[in-house]
């Protein structure tokens, strides 16, 4: 624009101070290279931003158009002025140089139009009125300057005076159009002002001519060099990307319309033309012109009442999908996605209800599904939900109609039952407890499962509140009675599962109880209050100690709690990771001055499932053993069937990642869980420590049965450490030993004891003496070598 400036100051100042004042020639020369000089520039200008790398091709029939159009305005200022011989009447040289620019032109603004355009009945209509509605405005200023061109000379001349003005006003209107297509961008906009400039001045200085009172330098030359520079600022502009390709049929009828609505006036020319038709007619012409154009209106408005038509069809067609997709989203906020029951939020809704309804006896059931979680992760989610879904309507067909059936998540069920004692209610639960135990067919699969319920009853009424007798809100009183019924269903779990009870105060103070003893837990972990106790593990041949298992043990204002009590708590409330490595940490502290005097002792610790899902389980425990020196083989991790089966896959990875540092695993309470055997070969285990059930159970008349025999076999042909749990008697002990057992751990041989007792019983007997004889060896029931070695290094360890 600066440029733009400095060179119309430079044009003012020689056209109208420098010019008068030389001579002639001088005076048509500089004219001459200031006019053309300006249009090469813009040229060049031109012609650089459209072959750049990455511009756009669309520009590159308008650079084309721009170099004819600016060497047909320098020929025919040259021969005007002077200073080329020759004449400027039409036709002439300078037409072979226009006419072609005046193609190129279109070109460019017809692909324009093809990239641009919005296709469609609508937009021809639209385009016809644009063309149309300012044609007929200014027809008859614009029709009377080319009448007498078109009605005199030759016929050539008359053809290419009917020729400029239709290209000009073609290329103005199909820009205009295009421009509107694309959303107005502001190189169509430029380029629409240019060539609306370009008509502007063609149409004065064929009037201005005709007068004969047309003179360069003036006004009127600057317009056209407007028109240049507009055309140069226009290329530059980027073009977004190209819309969806249209079908041929639709651009052919949009171009039609467009090229038909701009020609009116050169139409008028061409008769003029061909038929000599008079001045008279203008009127005529020019009143058909806006009858057109009213017409064109009146389709379009009729046009555009049928699509508010479609469109008011259509929104009222989408609010009736929004009301049945708001119904569909309001069912979905109240039941469940997978069982299809109502959810947690129907049941809240529908205890409001029956509060509201007047103060009635209610009971509500609590059923939670026992160890479903080994149902997914032994044949997947999918046959999970599909049991789910069996067990919701198992429960539906066992509820009455007034009955409310809720999944409440996970594995978790609710029964809302009006007007219903909560001792009538149980025998319900009982019911469903029986049903839920039935097998069933899932996905190939024959699945059983075991439930525990809990009952809790309410009373509705305005001013009567629930049997708590607490001043709550219905919301609140809701989840009061659902938690009072989880309450119980805890209760029945804690009292071995499988059964249902009923709420009582109690219940509440036991879980405000435990809610204390997990704070001082808590509190007592903080403070490294909490203890370890080690329990021997005896080599069965030579009645020595072998290894030890670490205990966790807490005394709590000089009374001992015992683990079954506050172990349960601590991995209820997310402690028992903390207390399991606190007691590594202890067991792996004095790990170091025991095997000083024992260097082949191994020292092991139970692990929960929480901290076996732990990220850093395998760092923690390396770091632990680094500090304190040992090595790997100086530690047995001791876990659980029921540990295992929380996350089979992680709890594999992990043990095989501390198995591959030397660390060992061993399998506790094994024959407790209903799938013990597939443990032995999935997971990386060394260990296999019976539980004692097997003792209490498999030893009859002093030896063991065909069972326990078989077991620690077994275990012995899978290159396992058997490990027998809970020996208190010499009866026992001999019993296995007869049966091929190499270790054992219980009473027999010593309780769980501090770490400062532990040293005096390195090295003791602590095997009665009746079990061995003088050499040291069983008494006289030393078992024959197994066919099958234990696993080379494999430590005979501990149990609970």
């Amino acid at each position: 624009m600066r440029a733009f400036a400095a060179f119309s100051l430079v044009w003012f100042v020689w056209s109208y101070a420098v010019s008068p004042h030389v001579g002639d020639f001088a005076a048509a020369l500089g004219g001459s290279l200031l006019y053309s000089g300006l249009g090469f520039v813009v040229l060049g200008y031109a012609v650089r931003a459209a072959v750049r790398p990455g511009a756009d091709r669309v520009w590159l029939p308008l650079v084309v158009g721009l170099g004819g159009s600016v060497l047909g305005d320098a020929t025919w200022d040259l021969v005007d002025r002077g200073l080329l011989p020759g004449g400027n009447s039409t036709p002439s040289l300078v037409d072979l140089l226009y006419l072609p620019s005046y193609v190129a032109l279109l070109g460019t603004v017809a692909w324009l139009i093809r990239r641009y355009h919005q296709p469609g009945a609508g937009s021809l209509l639209d385009t016809f009125v644009v063309g149309v509605g300012p044609v007929a405005a200014v027809f008859p200023w614009l029709i009377h300057p080319y009448v007498d061109a078109v009605q005199s000379g030759s016929l050539a001349a008359r053809v290419l005076s009917v020729f400029y003005p239709t290209g000009d006003i073609l290329i103005a209107a199909s820009l205009a159009a295009a421009a509107l297509g694309a959303g107005r961008l502001d190189s169509l906009r430029i380029l629409t002002i240019a060539f609306g400039a370009g008509l502007v001045a063609d149409h004065v200085y064929l009037a201005q001519s005709a007068a004969g009172t047309y003179t360069g330098g003036g006004w009127l030359d600057w317009l056209w060099m407007v028109q240049y520079f507009l055309i140069a600022l226009a290329v530059q502009r980027p073009l977004p990307e190209r819309l969806p390709p249209r079908t041929a049929r639709t651009d052919a009828v949009y171009l039609a319309g467009l090229l038909g609505c701009a020609a009116l006036a050169p139409a008028v020319l061409v008769g003029r033309l061909i038929w000599s038709i008079d001045t008279t007619a203008d009127n005529l012409v020019y009143a058909v012109a806006t009858l057109l154009l009213v017409a064109a209106v009146t389709v379009r408005l009729v046009g555009l009442v049928r699509e508010n038509q479609r469109t008011v069809a259509e929104l009222s067609a989408a609010v009736a999908d929004a009301e049945l997709l708001g119904a569909e989203l309001r069912r979905q906020a109240t039941h469940d996605g997978v069982t299809g029951l109502p959810n947690r939020q129907n049941l809240a809704d529908r205890i409001a209800r029956l509060d509201q309804a007047g103060p009635r006896r209610h009971s509500l059931i609590f059923v939670d599904l026992d160890d479903f979680k080994a149902v997914n992760d032994t044949f997947g989610h999918t046959v999970g939900d599909n049991l789910l879904r069996s067990l919701a309507q198992r429960l539906r067909a066992l509820a009455r109609r007034e009955d409310l059936v809720v999944r409440l998540g996970g594995d978790e069920f609710a029964v809302l039952m009006p007007d219903t004692e909560p001792e009538d209610a149980a025998q319900v639960a009982r019911r469903i407890l029986g049903a839920l135990k039935v097998g069933l067919e899932v996905g190939g699969h024959q699945v059983t499962v075991a439930a525990t319920a809990g009952v809790a009853a309410m009373t509705g009424g305005g001013a009567d509140r629930p049997v708590t007798g607490d001043d709550r809100s219905v919301d609140d009183r809701s989840e009061d009675v659902l938690a009072r019924a989880d309450l119980a269903m805890y209760a029945a779990k804690r009292a071995g599962k499988d059964q249902v009870l009923v709420y009582n105060d109690q219940m509440r103070a036991q879980v405000l109880g435990e809610a204390e003893i997990a704070q001082e837990l808590a509190r007592a972990l903080k403070h490294g209050l909490l203890t370890a106790a080690y329990q021997p593990i005896v080599d069965l041949e030579t009645g020595r100690m072998r290894g030890v298992e670490a205990l966790a043990r807490w005394q709590h204002l000089g009374n001992d709690i015992p683990p079954d009590v506050f172990l349960p708590i601590a991995e209820q409330r997310g402690l028992i990771a903390a207390i399991d490595l606190h007691v590594l940490e202890l067991a792996l502290q004095q790990a170091v001055h025991w095997r000083s005097q024992a260097p082949d002792l191994r020292v092991g610790f139970n692990m929960s499932a929480a901290t076996l899902a732990r990220d850093d389980l395998v760092e923690s425990v390396l770091a632990a053993l680094e500090r304190y020196g040992l090595p790997g083989d100086a530690l047995v991790v001791e876990i659980t069937e029921q540990v295992l089966v929380r996350n089979a896959d992680r709890a594999a990875e992990q043990l095989a990642a501390l198995r591959g540092h030397g660390v060992e695993v061993a399998l506790d309470d094994f024959g407790t869980g209903y799938s013990s055997l597939s443990y032995l070969q999935r997971f990386p285990i060394d260990v296999m420590k019976l539980d004692r059930s097997f003792v209490a159970e498999g030893i009859v008349d002093g030896e063991a049965t065909p069972l326990l025999r078989m077991v620690i076999e077994l275990g012995q042909r899978l290159g396992l450490g058997v490990l027998v749990e809970g020996l208190e008697t010499v009866e026992q002990a001999q019993a296995v030993i007869a049966a091929g057992a190499r270790s054992g751990q219980g009473w027999l041989f010593a309780r769980a004891v501090p770490a400062d007792d532990l040293p005096g019983l390195l090295g003791a007997q602590l095997a009665p003496q009746d079990l061995l004889e003088d050499d040291g060896s069983p008494d006289g029931v030393r078992p024959p070598t197994p066919a099958v070695p234990a696993q080379e290094g494999a430590a005979q360890l501990s149990s609970r």
